[in-house]
Parts: structure tokens; sequence; C-alpha cells
């Protein structure tokens, strides 16, 4: 039989797979249209995605003026101007902060890139160094403002502040075109003829609208946003300008400080990251000896004394026109930014390229991943948040820098804080970074953290309306010999540190903050 042969009609049987009807193109379905889901826009999604980051900026500095708010204290010999918490508790507040934000800087490199550095206190001292250094000199301990390097950042800052106000109004308005396609257009001609007539009824001297009620002695008052608002953004760029030098000095220090440690990690990671384990550990070793022994070789910069600088934060003086500073909403504010960028890289596209690099480098780049540059990006990110801290810790009482501050014992601290949160878990790091700095403190004076948690407990339940404790209740008082094992500790701070290093690394982390989310590895193992 021919090949010819084997072509059937449709319904004849045959032993084969039956042939496909022939459909008319006229008989086709005609196509349905299905209208595209309508999507907030981008900004918009941005802006409510970030919201409570954005709420809990702001909390920051009204929580500033409770815990460094001014307390007048009357002696003997006149008053003294103390901040409303203790100062012990205030600094120890404050390096809670700093180490958060070093911990999760070092969980970008240790923990997400897969590589161990040692060297991560050399870039600290970099910020803190340089930071301290340009406030110093440059600036004549705030004293002295940059004034063209200011004008254009106030500018730019009222700028970006009128901007990001408009787009928010040009969001929501274009949102309606949900409800009918005019509507945008329309909303957009009304508030264009709102702000013209704003600004001219106010250029004319006017103080608000004023609207007569018909058949009614009422009288309707609407105040001038637009005039208003343009009125508050010129007061804000003068503000800013002229009395605001100190905070935007501090924040170009810890930027400029943070981009020194950022190029210091790229200088240091180009030639070291093309290694692996401990070879790498010896190598950012090295990187943070050339640090501190360059600080120490280096006059400007202090030497083996020190640098001494003038803490940032200060109370206010009305008499002598000198506004309060505090150093909590920078401290925290670093912290809060250093975790929410580690978080969103991680979680990213170039986030996914650096875990893959460190689940198996060689697959990585055998799917065209570039793990070097990827390596590379995590330990610039991780060093440029090392940088801003060290420029807040050199701005915090006591204001002094020494180069033994930043040698391996503080490499360790921070190894230790990744370690014992857990390699990978990113609020484990945190968490591991507030109970190490704050177990030094409660270990060398255990009696007045007792008290000081116990006072913190009452005022809490005095708050709910019971007592815990009568109001005359001594001061607990720890048994001497409880003291002195509590001193010894303190004392061998290190033999401590190595001991949870040791056993954290035989756990591997499962046994420490084991309730918290961790990556895992494509077979589903701890990483």
């Amino acid at each position: 039989m021919s090949v010819a042969d084997t072509n059937l009609s449709p319904g004849s049987p045959s032993d084969g797979p039956a042939a496909l009807p022939l459909v008319d193109a006229g008989d086709a379905p005609a196509h349905v249209h299905r209208p595209r889901p309508r999507r907030m826009p981008a900004l918009l999604v941005s802006l409510l995605g970030n919201l409570p980051v954005i709420a809990l900026l702001c909390l920051l500095l009204p929580a500033a003026r409770y815990l460094e708010g001014p307390v007048v204290r009357e002696l003997a010999d006149g008053t003294r101007v103390d901040p409303n918490l203790d100062p012990t508790v205030l600094r120890l507040v404050l390096l809670i902060g700093i180490n958060v934000t070093l911990a999760v800087s070092l969980h970008l490199i240790n923990g997400v890139s897969g590589q161990f550095s040692l060297g991560h206190a050399g870039f600290m001292a970099v910020g803190a160094y340089l930071a301290g250094y340009a406030t110093l000199n440059y600036s004549e301990n705030f004293e002295r403002k940059p004034s063209a390097l200011l004008y254009f950042l106030s500018l730019a800052a009222v700028i970006a502040i009128a901007a990001f106000a408009l787009a928010i109004v040009y969001a929501l308005v274009r949102s309606t075109r949900r409800a009918a396609r005019w509507l945008p257009g329309f909303l957009f001609l009304v508030l264009l003829a709102w702000f013209v007539a704003d600004l001219a009824m106010a250029g004319r001297g006017a103080a608000e609208f004023r609207f007569q009620v018909p058949r009614s002695n009422a009288v309707v008052r609407v105040p001038f946003v637009w005039a208003h608002a343009i009125q508050w953004l010129v007061d804000l760029f003068t503000s800013v300008s002229t009395t605001g030098e100190k905070s935007l000095t501090l924040l170009l220090a810890l930027l400029g400080g943070g981009a020194a440690a950022a190029v210091a990690g790229l200088v240091v990671g180009l030639p070291t990251l093309r290694l692996r384990g401990d070879y790498l550990a010896i190598g950012t070793l090295g990187f943070g000896f050339i640090i501190t022994n360059l600080i120490t070789l280096s006059k400007p910069l202090g030497a083996a004394t020190g640098l001494s600088l003038v803490p940032y934060a200060n109370a206010a003086i009305p008499d002598e026109k000198i506004d309060a500073h505090f150093m909590f909403p920078w401290v925290y504010g670093v912290a809060i930014v250093t975790v929410v960028v580690v978080h969103r890289l991680t979680r990213s596209a170039k986030g996914r390229a650096i875990l893959a690099t460190r689940e198996d480098e060689i697959a990585a780049a055998a799917v065209g991943i570039d793990t070097t540059h990827f390596k590379i990006l995590a330990f610039v990110v991780g060093a440029f948040f090392a940088g801003v801290s060290g420029g807040l810790y050199a701005h915090i009482e006591p204001a002094r820098l020494d180069p033994s501050e930043f040698g391996l014992v503080r490499s360790i601290e921070v190894v230790v804080m990744v370690t014992l949160g857990g390699l990978g878990r990113l609020w484990g790091a945190v968490l591991a970074a507030v109970l190490l700095t704050f177990l030094p403190f409660a270990l060398r004076a255990p009696d007045f953290w007792i008290n000081f948690l116990v006072r913190g407990v009452d005022q809490l339940a005095g708050y709910l309306g019971f007592r815990l404790r009568p109001a005359d209740a001594p001061p607990v008082v720890l048994y001497p010999w409880v003291r002195t094992v509590f001193a010894q500790l303190a004392a061998n701070q290190m033999v401590a540190y190595a001991a949870i290093l040791i056993i954290a690394m035989l756990l591997r982390g499962r046994r420490f903050f084991g309730f918290l989310p961790r990556w895992r590895s494509r077979a589903g193992t701890s990483s």
C-alpha cells in the first residue's frame, strides 16, 4: 500500500490516530476582549509598601525628645541639665543601635553571600575617623557650615519634598480613572484653578477664602493651602540653609565616611574575593591590621593617643539661640534603613544571584552569573553601612576615638553576633546584637541593671493601675559572691565570646533563635 492510500477520509475506521477535523475560519469563535486588570500606580504602591517604615522613622524624633530631652536638676552649687534617661542607659541604647547596623551589614557578607570577613572593624574605623576628622577640622566642631554645598543640598531637599508631595497628588488623582475616564482630567483642571486662585488671593494680602452661606449670616473660612505650602517650603529652605547646618554637616560626614568605607571595601574586595574560606578571612584580617596601623602612624588622626571630638547631641539654649540636637534618631534611623535595605536586597534579583553564588559558585557561574561581581556588591554594601555606623560611633558620648577599639577584638564581636543569631537569619543577627551589647553592661554593674529593670516594671505596672512593690521598697542588693562571679565574667569577656562562637559553630545556629526564618539551600538543609 502506498503512502497516498493511507490518507483516510474523516470518520473512516483505521488503526492509527484519527485525523483532525477541518474547521472553517468563519466558524472560529470571535475573540473575546478581556479588559486588562487595572493596577495601582507604581508610586502609590511603593508609598503604601513603605508606609510602616516611614511611620517608624517619624516616631524616632518624639522618642528622642523623651529619651534625650533635658531635665533640669537642682544642686547645691546651682542647676545641672541632664538627659531624661540615665547617661549609662542612654549610651547602651545608642550602642545597641550602632551594633545592630554593624551586625546586619556583616550578615550581608557572611550570611547572605557566604563569605567570611574578619575586617569589618576596619571599615568601621575608616568611617569613624574620616567622619570625625571632617566634623572636627572642616566644620570646626559643627560651628562652620559648608555654605555652597549646604545651599545646593537645602535646595535639593526642598525640591524633593515638593516633588514627592506633587507625585502623591498626581497618583491619587490618576487612580480615580477607575471610576470614570474623564474624572482625572476634570480634577486636574479643578486643582489648577484652585492653585491659581489660592496664590492670586494670597498675593493680594487676604488671609483665607471666605464664603457667605446663602440666606444666612454664616461665613465659611477656608485657609490658603497652596500659598501656605509654598511659604512652608521657603521657611524650610531658610531654616536648613542657615540654622540647620549641624544636622546636614553630620549627614555629609556620615555619607562621606560610608562612601570612603565602600571604596575601601571595593579595593579590598577586588583582589581578596577571588579567595575562599580561610584564605579570604586571612586577607580581610590583614586589611584590618593595615587600617589600625595606618591610623596609629597618622598624626592628623591623633596617632596612638586617639582623636577627641565634640559630641553631636546637645541641649537647647534659648538665650543663645541654640536648638536641641539628638543622636537617637540618627542611630536608629540608620539601623532601620540598614535592615530594610539588606532585607530587600536579599529578596531582589541581585539578592537571588548572591544567594545562588553562596549555594554553588560553580553552578552559578555556569548559568551566566558573574559571581565575583555579586560578591563584591555584597562586600561594598556591607562596608558602606559599617562606615556609617563608625561615623555614628564617633559622635556619641564621650566622642573619643582610639585605634585599639577597631582591632581584631571588635571584628570578632561582630562575627559572634552574626554567628550567634544563625548565618542567614537577619532578625537573629539583630537580636544577637542587642543581647551581646547588653551583656557586658549587665555583667559590670549587675545591681544597677537589676534595679533599673525592676523600676521599669514598677512604672509599667503603675501605668496599668496596680503596684508590684511598695513605693518605699529598698533597692535590690546582690550577694557579694554573685557580684564577684559577674565581675569575673566581664573581665573574661573574650573567653565567653570564644565559647559562644565554638558552640554556635558546632550547632550551626540550630539552637540559637531557632524560631526565626532562615534562608535554606535547594536541598532543604541549613546552609
